[in-house]
């Protein structure tokens, strides 16, 4: 190919002073998912710019899919204290696990200043301690999806102070991942949540194979 097939320009990758190559295929397709016109191809005189702003978006839609995957996760997966559910016909696979550390000192400074349990610093407390076990539940629910498991029960909570100097706090999360059988059994919003996680995943495999 003598000519770029968007803007005309010559091909001449060996030139000393302008030397202009056809961009690789990988590259075309990523600026053709981005565009209406699929052009055949692209130079690096008219396709630089128009490839990182496409590979810009890309990971845009990565990141806000990578999102919306996380929040299909908490609902995908249930997460019971209970040790065998009424009603569900299951087989266990497999004991799962997660735990996450918090910085007990951020704690003890902020339990210091309380002075009643609605107060601004026990808010404050409330949300770092529920935040780090959501995080904490969505590992252990990975973990069941990758034992080939639908639901975990059993599920303790335990927190342990870690550290020389106890500067830690821990919070290890355990339960019984379990592949359950009569799926009807799962609320609707279960259901739904498995629908939308299988979806954004599959979503976010083909855009990593555009990347």
């Amino acid at each position: 190919m003598e000519n770029c097939p968007n803007c005309g320009a010559k091909i001449n990758p060996n030139s000393f002073f302008s030397p202009n190559s056809l961009l690789s295929q990988k590259e075309i397709d990523l600026i053709n998912y981005f565009t209406e016109d699929k052009i055949e191809g692209y130079c690096t005189n008219c396709g630089s710019q128009p490839f990182q702003e496409a590979l810009a978006s890309l990971n845009l839609e990565i990141e806000e899919i990578k999102e919306k995957q996380i929040n299909a996760l908490s609902n995908s997966v249930l997460c019971l204290n209970l040790q065998s559910p009424l009603g569900w016909d299951y087989d266990i696979v497999n004991i799962v696990t997660s735990k996450a550390t918090i910085e007990s000192n951020f704690l003890r400074g902020l339990t210091q200043e309380i002075n009643d349990l609605f107060g601004v610093e026990s808010g404050v407390i409330y949300k770092r301690i529920s935040e780090t076990e959501k995080n904490c539940l969505d590992m252990l629910r990975i973990h069941c999806l990758r034992f080939g498991g639908n639901a975990v029960i059993g599920v303790n909570i335990s927190y342990y102070e870690i550290g020389e100097q106890k500067s830690l706090i821990m919070i290890c999360i355990t339960g019984t991942a379990i592949k359950v059988k009569n799926t009807s059994v799962f609320p609707e919003e279960t259901r739904k949540g498995v629908e939308d996680f299988n979806f954004y995943t599959q979503k976010l495999w083909e855009l990593e194979q555009i990347k």
